[in-house]
């Protein structure tokens, strides 16, 4: 628009006008200062300038991009690498936070006689290991469910069953019991149906049952 024209305007359409390229030069500036680094988000390191975005830091590069994260002390963070618990010894659950040689050891057992775990969730089942302590590791942890052991029920025997965690010695006794007077049990379904049989972990025994 030139300048004559804007004369050329009735009163209040100049005012109207004003008001409208005020509040576009408020709007610009408003931004400019938001995204702009402050005392308190902003930190030097050598020649590094390290920005906090979120109570995470970035170093930020000469185009104003966000590249390498810092923890809140503006140190470079820890990439931590997660941990299968089926394949990993005691050196690798000792590194995780809250875990010591004891409580390590103690997951160790407990796997064996699972065969394996299935899901992260039952190292809540471990002696001594507080909720507390999963909460802090349960996302650095995973679980590869394939390689667990199975237990064979027409052939293993009473000591295999008695020791697995889900199944105990009085239903083992029970299923070699009835394994003799019918020679095998062909599916989970019959299994149910042995009379006498309880089991206190739920259905969480199913997951290490196989009938071939």
């Amino acid at each position: 628009m030139k300048r004559k024209e804007f004369w050329l305007f009735a009163k209040n359409e100049k005012r109207l006008l004003l008001l409208i390229f005020g509040l576009l030069c408020l709007s610009f500036t408003w931004r400019h200062v938001m995204n702009r680094p402050t005392a308190n988000n902003l930190m030097i390191q050598g020649d590094s300038t390290v920005v906090r975005v979120h109570s995470k830091y970035f170093k930020q590069t000469s185009n104003g991009a966000h590249s390498k994260k810092y923890d809140n002390q503006g140190r470079k963070a820890k990439v931590f690498q997660k941990v299968e618990l089926n394949s990993a010894d005691s050196a690798q659950l000792e590194a995780l936070p809250m875990i010591g040689a004891k409580l390590a050891m103690r997951i160790i057992k407990y796997r064996d006689r699972l065969g394996g775990f299935y899901a992260v969730e039952q190292l809540k089942e471990v002696y001594g290991l507080r909720d507390s302590c999963f909460l802090v590791i349960q996302n650095r942890v995973f679980v590869d469910s394939a390689t667990r052991h199975f237990l064979k029920i027409n052939y293993c025997s009473l000591e295999e069953m008695g020791h697995h965690p889900y199944l105990g010695f009085r239903n083992a006794k029970l299923i070699v019991k009835y394994r003799k007077e019918h020679q095998r049990i062909n599916s989970e379904q019959e299994l149910q149906e042995i009379q006498g049989l309880h089991f206190e972990s739920g259905e969480k025994w199913r997951f290490y049952i196989t009938y071939h």
